[in-house]
């Protein structure tokens, strides 16, 4: 072989050493996520081969779920899962089989499986696609019509998911609100335990934070490696501005907790028409006390508690208000 001044190849440097790289790494179910009853979306490591991804008799879910059709996502990485409708009560898990990714790799039998719960989420709900925040940012615009009359604050719910987390010092993402913020996603994630992670947010705002109908939701991504969002939702309450919280209450009332789902904090408001002995106390689904909020005497009035599930499991809980003769039982999600 020579080149164009017909130089023969230095038979010092002829020959070259290369390597064959076969893909043997199985594919890996991370999670599961549900917030609409009849639907389940899978988030995979790998890119998926759709032929197996969407084949519905490679998927079972226990306690009565029937799959009716499988849909390999665009990214192509994501399968969501129509079904028969979930219950809100109820803990699920989801099992894969047969499903490979484009080297022919069959699912890893320690990783094929995942709980997960269906999560409503309150108000008008938005899905945002990015299947892969940018190494810069990515910008999402939402269109709505508010309705007339708007309070003067707005309560917002994001649920984030993160498919493969770099291990880089936290905070590794930030989302903003038409340009109002920075709201961590994911704080106190490492590469050990980052990777497949779900965070439910919720924070309330000015109403002002609207324009014309218009609300923008941008993410950024701070490290240059690891990070992305593979998807979000976004829901939205409309939350009245309270100017009398100084009155007395009419009547006995336990609020549901918020944010719910939560990870790892949430707040549980209740309010006493009359001087009370109080007694907040949470529960796991075994009936045990995993923490006692409150006990003693309360004048007549609303108060809100703090429940930090710091070194708890994922899944439901129940807190009980017991305030005289008054008794009000709710659950709540950890979801981490």
């Amino acid at each position: 072989v020579s080149d164009l001044a017909g130089n023969t190849i230095d038979p010092q440097a002829n020959s070259a050493q290369y390597f064959f790289e076969v893909d043997i790494t199985p594919p890996q179910l991370f999670s599961a996520f549900a917030i609409v009853p009849t639907q389940v979306t899978l988030f995979f490591s790998e890119t998926l081969d759709p032929q197996s991804a969407q084949n519905v008799s490679n998927y079972n879910i226990n306690n009565g779920i029937s799959i009716i059709d499988a849909v390999l996502n665009s990214n192509n990485t994501d399968v969501t899962l129509t079904t028969s409708a979930h219950d809100t009560n109820q803990t699920y898990t989801v099992t894969v089989s047969n499903v490979t990714d484009l080297s022919g790799n069959v699912i890893s039998p320690n990783n094929n499986s995942a709980d997960y719960q269906l999560i409503i989420l309150s108000g008008p709900v938005f899905p945002i696609d990015l299947f892969g925040t940018p190494e810069s940012e990515k910008t999402v615009t939402i269109n709505l019509s508010l309705p007339g009359n708007m309070p003067d604050l707005l309560t917002y719910h994001l649920i984030a998911y993160d498919a493969d987390h770099g291990g880089n010092d936290p905070p590794e993402g930030q989302a903003f609100i038409n340009g109002n913020g920075p709201l961590e996603l994911f704080p106190g994630a490492t590469q050990a335990n980052g990777d497949g992670q779900t965070n439910s947010f919720a924070f309330t705002l000015p109403s002002s934070w609207w324009v014309n109908g218009v609300n923008e939701l941008r993410f950024v991504r701070l490290y240059s490696t690891g990070y992305r969002i593979d998807s979000a939702f976004i829901s939205l309450d409309v939350t009245t501005d309270i100017q009398e919280e100084k009155n007395i209450p009419n009547e006995f009332t336990l609020d549901q907790n918020y944010p719910n789902p939560f990870n790892p904090s949430t707040s549980i408001s209740f309010s006493l028409p009359e001087d009370s002995k109080v007694r907040l106390s949470v529960y796991n689904l075994l009936g045990e006390m995993v923490e006692e909020l409150a006990n003693d005497e309360f004048s007549a009035g609303t108060y809100t508690f703090s429940f930090n599930a710091d070194g708890l499991t994922s899944g439901i809980y129940i807190y009980k208000l017991q305030a005289g003769t008054f008794l009000a039982i709710k659950k709540m999600i950890l979801l981490r």
